[in-house]
């Protein structure tokens, strides 16, 4: 996959990640509130990978395997996901993203993906 370039679309900023593996993990918008409208991943594992995203402000504040994710999305193996909410996820401390081989769990997975957060 090309690299994907960063855009300013008005008042949203998409946040664009090539590749989202969990070391240590992506921030979309760190120590802000801010809102959540959607993402496009890929996974191109042999098996199924989870997207966690945590409302908190540093990647440093989530221990994958203890800190339970806001919310999760699974990503079939070899396949995709393109999501975006009507109403926008609010998030309030910051919004951290990470990619695992089980849901709330702490191993790594790599998954590319474009996110897309204001």
């Amino acid at each position: 996959m090309a690299p994907l370039t960063k855009h300013d679309v008005g008042a949203i900023t998409p946040v664009y990640a090539d590749t989202l593996d969990d070391s240590p993990g992506l921030t979309l918008k760190a120590s802000s509130a801010g809102l959540f409208y959607g993402c496009v991943m890929q996974n191109t594992a042999a098996a199924i990978t989870y997207i966690q995203f945590h409302d908190k402000a540093t990647l440093g504040a989530v221990t994958l395997g203890s800190t339970v994710p806001t919310f999760v999305f699974g990503i079939a193996a070899s396949g995709s996901l393109a999501i975006f909410f009507e109403t926008p996820i609010k998030f309030v401390n910051g919004l951290q993203v990470f990619s695992t081989t089980t849901q709330g769990g702490s191993s790594a997975a790599i998954t590319n993906g474009t996110f897309l957060v204001a």
